[in-house]
């Protein structure tokens, strides 16, 4: 027997540990459409399935059924707002659920409300907002002044807003992304510890390149997600076969398709909420588009660290 004269330090196990747990995570997400069995997860863990359940749920917070439903029904409330020509009994397979009845129980009890409630509550507070951002004169503070050209293209809208520089948003057929990423859970607020810990792993390796993106991946509702399980990805393109380690996992984003591309320029991280409200509450309601179920994500074109951002909101869309 080959003794070893080394040992792996507590960090990097507890790294390890983590990083195949959120392996589990971008899993069951990717899967929600289909049963998924505790034997099945325990194998893309590399865990054994006997103690799968307790180290998943000491590394979450939650248990492997808890974390399945809480992402479905995440999934669901996405879906019932930002793809409004898809019904909700479609929705309901869609992420899951193997009877209706049990995806309206559930869904009530997690947001109070029925499905098709709920939904058109959101409708009727997104055109209350869009509403108030009236101004005296009855126009809104986004006011498209320029509109796309079919026959280019890349088609362009030129927005207008009065804080902001001129906003740009166009449509752009996009590949599939090669990404090193580090998983944020917690407030997105946050993300830049991620981030930093990306930089730290990509800089020595010779990663950061003027070739390389960077972006960031946000994967749950703010404001129907407690703020601690939120989660999040930094990421950077890497060229294929870059290997990960540690808490930074390499993987292939399945970005490849249509994307309204938003170019926003800003003072202040306050800017990036502002810019998602004009490009889901403002932009893509008289596009003629509706968002699809791929990443929806920004892409970072400046050093982020001067808190000047130049910055795309990219939202995956199909025709309405």
């Amino acid at each position: 027997m080959t003794i070893p004269t080394s040992y792996p330090d507590a960090d990097s196990c507890r790294a390890e540990y983590f990083r195949r747990v959120n392996r589990v995570g971008d899993y069951i997400w990717e899967n929600l459409g289909r049963e998924l069995s505790p034997e099945e997860l325990a194998r893309v863990a590399c865990f054994s399935r006997y103690h799968f359940h307790r180290i998943f749920k000491e590394a979450t917070g939650e248990t492997l059924g808890q974390f399945i439903l809480r992402l479905r029904l995440q999934k669901a409330a996405s879906l019932l707002e930002y793809d409004r020509g898809r019904s909700v009994t479609d929705i309901c397979y869609a992420c899951g659920f193997s009877e209706s009845s049990a995806f309206s129980r559930a869904f009530k009890q997690a947001f109070g409300e029925a499905p098709s409630r709920w939904r058109r509550a959101r409708h009727e507070l997104a055109n209350s907002n869009a509403c108030q951002m009236s101004g005296n004169q009855g126009q809104s503070l986004v006011q498209i002044v320029g509109y796309p050209n079919w026959t280019d293209s890349t088609p362009v809208w030129r927005l207008q807003m009065t804080d902001m520089k001129e906003i740009s948003v166009r449509i752009d057929d996009l590949p599939d992304l090669n990404v090193a990423s580090v998983r944020h859970i917690g407030s997105y607020s946050d993300v830049g510890r991620a981030f930093g810990a990306l930089y730290s792993w990509a800089g020595p390796r010779g990663l950061i390149t003027p070739q390389a993106q960077v972006l960031g991946i946000y994967y749950d509702m703010p404001d129907t997600t407690p703020v601690d399980k939120l989660r999040s990805d930094a990421c950077i393109t890497v060229p294929e076969g870059t290997k990960g380690e540690g808490v930074v996992v390499v993987k292939k984003l399945e970005t490849k398709g249509r994307y309204a591309m938003g170019h926003f320029e800003f003072d202040g991280k306050s800017g990036f909420q502002k810019a998602w409200n004009v490009m889901m509450g403002e932009w893509l309601p008289q596009s003629g588009f509706q968002g699809d179920d791929r990443p929806f994500f920004e892409l970072y074109l400046n050093d982020c660290s001067t808190e000047h951002f130049i910055v795309e909101i990219c939202i995956p869309v199909k025709p309405l």
